[in-house]
């Protein structure tokens, strides 16, 4: 198998743990919170969706964000700030989220996949150890940001699918 490939594989696998996660969740399940310095599902899937675009679009290709050039912000009703994703934000900030409706919320990171899956396919391997320079100030090679954003979709999906069992019990 070609690293590509095995990439790709990673997130069909990761797609369907949190089509798993999601379904039949209602929108009152979908904006749970167990506390009030906690995330919803919601609030989670949309900062992952956030969380992928900035690091394709932003820190790998260093275009606009689907964020920005589709209008999804609009389509949210929130800020067009490119690096808003959620992180740290304050806890003012966090219960003051309102969970767009999970078509929305799927349709933005279905249409944020697509542009990476774009990216993956277009990525020479020799470009993998190539380094790039992020937001944050870190530097950090194309293949280390692809690993970052495999782990970062494992992490939040597995935190949806606890909130879902949260709520809803074991496999139900």
């Amino acid at each position: 198998m070609e690293l590509k490939e095995y990439i790709e594989e990673e997130f069909k696998h990761a797609d369907q743990s949190l089509l798993e996660a999601l379904k039949d969740l209602t929108p009152e399940e979908i904006g749970y919170c167990p506390g009030p310095q906690c995330n919803s599902i919601g609030f989670i899937l949309w900062h992952l969706a956030r969380g992928e675009d900035v690091w394709i679009q932003t820190v790998a290709l260093n275009k606009p964000q689907v964020w920005e050039s589709e209008g999804w912000y609009q389509k949210f009703n929130m800020s067009s700030d490119p690096m808003d994703l959620g992180y740290e934000y304050t806890l003012e900030q966090l219960n003051a989220f309102s969970s767009p409706p999970i078509d929305a919320l799927l349709g933005y990171y279905w249409t944020v996949r697509g542009r990476t899956l774009d990216y993956l396919h277009s990525l020479r391997p020799e470009k993998l150890n190539e380094m790039i320079r992020d937001p944050w100030s870190m530097n950090m090679s194309r293949g280390a940001t692809i690993a970052h954003l495999i782990w970062e979709l494992n992490q939040h999906i597995g935190q949806i699918a606890y909130l879902r069992g949260m709520q809803r019990g074991l496999d139900k």
